[in-house]
């Protein structure tokens, strides 16, 4: 019989050949530093003594489920309970998460609701808040950066250049017909 402490780092071995596909050799590559996957699938490598290029494109579903692998690999690791994985994913997607939310997902009562939020704060996944009823928990440091880490880094625009340029088009003489 296989133990779960055996089996677990095959399984995540396997989940990470699905996920990553054609770039699951990139991590074996002994001068890859990272793989940096942005929100809206582009995949970038970074390699000793180079600058970062793009390697890829992945559907954008692939790098959430690839975010939420990543979270419930945390939640083993941590020995917290599996219904914390979602919550988590919530907050690392960058909504607030409160007791009343935590019960309604988990399906827990408030004393255990409390319980398990203490702890995913104690372990450093979770930012509170407030005090009491009006307690609103963030997501912290260890998931924002996966937030970031599959993010699309796009500047803003600056709108009021939008609003210029919009105006100037309308001003432009046009031709009759055009």
């Amino acid at each position: 019989m296989i133990s779960m402490r055996d089996e677990q780092p095959r399984r995540l071995a396997e989940a990470m050949k699905r996920q990553l596909g054609i770039f699951c050799p990139l991590v074996l590559e002994y001068d890859v530093v990272e793989l940096m996957l942005n929100a809206d699938g582009q995949l970038w490598v970074d390699r000793l003594g180079q600058p970062m290029i793009a390697v890829g494109r992945m559907a954008a579903v692939a790098a959430e489920s690839f975010m939420f692998n990543e979270i419930q690999a945390i939640v083993e690791r941590e020995k917290l309970p599996d219904r914390s994985a979602l919550p988590l994913f919530d907050a690392a997607l960058g909504l607030r998460l409160t007791n009343i939310r935590y019960r309604a997902e988990s399906e827990l009562t408030e004393f255990g609701a409390s319980r398990d939020l203490r702890r995913l704060c104690e372990v450093g996944l979770l930012d509170p808040k407030g005090e009491r009823r009006g307690r609103i928990y963030f997501a912290a440091k260890p998931l924002v950066d996966l937030r970031n880490s599959v993010r699309r880094k796009k500047p803003l625009e600056d709108p009021y250049d939008l609003v210029a340029k919009r105006r100037q088009a309308r001003q432009e003489p046009r031709l009759p017909g055009l």
